[in-house]
């Protein structure tokens, strides 16, 4: 009489694990293996160091978290519930004490950590996923940057062109989109999207191809499994209980603030799309960018509050900070290290004088600028390699007067040369904000006297080669006053 029920819960037990379907566990258990890889690959990063520079978000005393978050993947597979959580709060605590840490793979396989180890969960990390893809796509789409991108990406397998680069912006772009699009209304065609997608920039990712970041390798892979997992097994899809409603809601708008500065690039699904802060600091011995990968296996965070942190703790007296932010809702910005070693926020004209005990600041290059302008078929000069460029020439046959916009990006140049290009001399108004520039050559040109008095409050220029031009005497000295005119 009693066989029946007895033989049922065997066959229970034998289908699950620690509480969990059979299923299910060994997912989370493939969760936790790509993690311990991530860890692995990164495991400087986990250490207390000295170099590159510590960002803790507040003062503590420094542990090696590595051990930490091992020991909890450890217990992920003993409690899966329990465990997850706990890997999750000490991977939070460790991005406190340290901000290089906030990095999109650690997170995210934590998340799907947490999403694998019960059924109520499962609903938030869906929701976490589909804010993943939704965002990565509109990130790459707000961002001037990432055509650029997309062209160096394209240059490496020989497929480089105008067209091509405009082409493949939009459809990775679209295509990220429309996985998170197709997870909400066809879950099942999202399942096999998220398995195409993350197994491609996996691919991609890897030694095969570009051999970039391979730390996001396991955390592709996984999610591409996992991901593909939750959605062909998705039941429902809107969340049906208030607190995963707001769950998902959160998900949905907490990126946004990325675009004010106030949420971090780790945290707001910005993936490769570029349209982060980028800094240059000015010492006695020249300028600094500051950026890099240094020998962690994570990208430098970028975000202001880090280079103003980095720039304070490494720079002198007299040094000058340089941020570029080209968001929305945030600003540019330039610092000062006073005489008491206190940093000053100063204007973009302080940022370019000079004195005995203080640096004449050098401006950070805008690399959109760059990229529109090298398109263009301009050549620039630097007088070091990788330093900012001091001089520019166009090519009359590949030029094209709405480029002259973005010199306004190169604030550190001298010299210019537009000999032989087609000008009016209202697009001389590009070059009104060139403080720096010394000469200019306008020969062969239409230019006008008209033409140069958008060069008038240009201080420190002393030289127009204007042979050739409807430039007269008069324009010229008007223009330059008593400095010598080049013909």
């Amino acid at each position: 009489m009693h066989e029946g029920p007895r033989s049922i819960d065997k066959e229970k037990i034998r289908r699950t694990v620690c509480g969990l379907d059979v299923g299910w566990y060994s997912l989370i258990a493939l969760c936790a293996l790509a993690q311990f890889i991530t860890l692995i690959m990164t495991w400087q990063l986990w250490q207390v160091r000295e170099t590159p520079i510590n960002f803790p978000l507040w003062e503590c005393p420094w542990i090696p978290f590595g051990g930490l978050l091992l020991l909890s993947l450890i217990y992920v597979l003993i409690d899966p519930r329990r465990g997850a959580l706990i890997h999750l709060v000490i991977l939070a605590i460790a991005c406190v004490a340290d901000q290089y840490r906030i990095q999109p793979q650690f997170i995210s396989i934590a998340v799907l950590i947490f999403g694998c180890s019960s059924s109520e969960r499962r609903m938030l990390c869906r929701w976490y996923l589909i804010a993943l893809w939704f965002w990565a796509g509109m990130h790459k789409i707000f961002s001037p940057e990432w055509p650029m991108v997309t062209s160096n990406l394209l240059e490496i397998i020989n497929l480089h062109t105008a067209q091509s680069t405009a082409f493949f912006s939009w459809l990775i772009a679209l295509i990220e989109i429309g996985v998170a699009l197709l997870a909400v209304i066809r879950p099942r065609f999202g399942a096999i999207g998220c398995a195409l997608l993350h197994c491609g920039i996996a691919i991609f990712m890897s030694p095969l191809f570009f051999d970039f970041n391979v730390s996001v390798v396991p955390w592709n892979l996984i999610t591409a499994i996992v991901g593909y997992a939750l959605f062909w097994n998705a039941t429902q899809i809107i969340p049906a209980t208030r607190w995963e409603r707001w769950f998902a809601v959160g998900c949905l708008l907490f990126p946004i603030g990325f675009y004010g500065g106030w949420v971090d690039r780790g945290l707001a699904f910005v993936l490769y799309s570029e349209n982060t802060p980028a800094a240059a600091m000015t010492t006695k011995d020249g300028r600094k960018i500051l950026s890099g990968w240094d020998k962690l296996g994570v990208p430098f965070p970028r975000e202001q509050r880090h280079f103003r942190t980095i720039f304070s703790k490494t720079g002198d007296v007299g040094d000058k900070l340089h941020i570029l932010d080209r968001r929305p809702w945030a600003n540019e910005r330039f610092f000062l290290i006073g005489p008491d070693q206190s940093l000053t926020e100063i204007s973009s004209s302080e940022f370019s004088r000079t004195s005995p005990a203080i640096t004449k600041g050098i401006f950070l290059d805008d690399p959109l600028s760059l990229f529109a302008l090298q398109r263009h078929g301009a050549t620039m000069l630097t007088r070091v390699e990788g330093g900012p460029i001091y001089a520019i020439e166009f090519n009359p046959e590949k030029f094209n007067s709405a480029i002259l916009s973005h010199l306004q990006g190169l604030r550190n140049l001298e010299q210019v040369q537009l000999a032989g290009c087609t000008l009016a001399d209202d697009d001389l108004r590009y070059l009104s904000r060139l403080n720096a520039l010394v000469g200019i050559g306008l020969s062969h040109t239409q230019i006008s006297d008209r033409g140069l008095l958008y060069l008038a409050p240009l201080r420190n220029l002393r030289m127009i080669e204007h042979q050739g031009s409807q430039i007269t005497p008069l324009g010229l000295e008007q223009t330059l006053g008593s400095a010598q005119p080049a013909r």
